[in-house]
């Protein structure tokens, strides 16, 4: 079981991230950073549960949807920047895969980090970079809607994630 973290966008206090788990269960890596992110920031988890299968859509089909909807260069190459740096290494075990995009789109749930559990903030101050793994099918997957609907970017968000599995 393998799981896949991609920083979506940020804007002001507010940032999307999308977490992709292989298999049924949503167990997702996190960083404290990710779901304690302190001060006035808010964050939001896309996560969605995804399979291999013949004839699904490749990661690189994705990107050409997303790209088709962005007509700013400077997001064009923010685009290319977030996937060369969330497939990094595997590049080339992963631009023949395919994935069930139907799957994807049916398990998408956008959750409010701060209901994420948790290692206990704040650590000493000589700890550093913590991470850990979370099973989230025990925890509440009901969409945080008052959070979604009080930020312009989780709303976008929201949508775009739900267009592209969608497409």
């Amino acid at each position: 079981m393998w799981s896949l973290k991609i920083v979506l966008i940020a804007a002001g206090n507010d940032r999307v991230e999308v977490k992709a788990a292989q298999g049924r269960h949503r167990v997702h890596h996190f960083s404290l950073e990710q779901v304690r992110p302190g001060g006035s920031v808010r964050a939001m988890i896309a996560s969605v549960l995804i399979e291999r299968v013949q004839g699904g859509s490749s990661i690189n089909d994705l990107v050409d949807t997303i790209r088709k909807r962005i007509s700013d260069p400077t997001l064009l190459i923010r685009l290319d920047e977030v996937v060369a740096q969330t497939v990094g290494q595997d590049w080339r075990s992963l631009k023949d895969a395919r994935f069930d995009l139907q799957l994807a789109s049916d398990t998408l749930s956008m959750i409010n980090a701060h209901t994420v559990p948790a290692v206990a903030a704040p650590v000493p101050s000589e700890v550093s970079e913590v991470h850990f793994r979370v099973d989230l099918s025990r925890c509440d997957l009901s969409s945080p809607d008052g959070l979604i609907d009080d930020s312009r970017l989780f709303m976008a968000a929201s949508t775009a994630v739900a267009q592209v599995l969608g497409s």
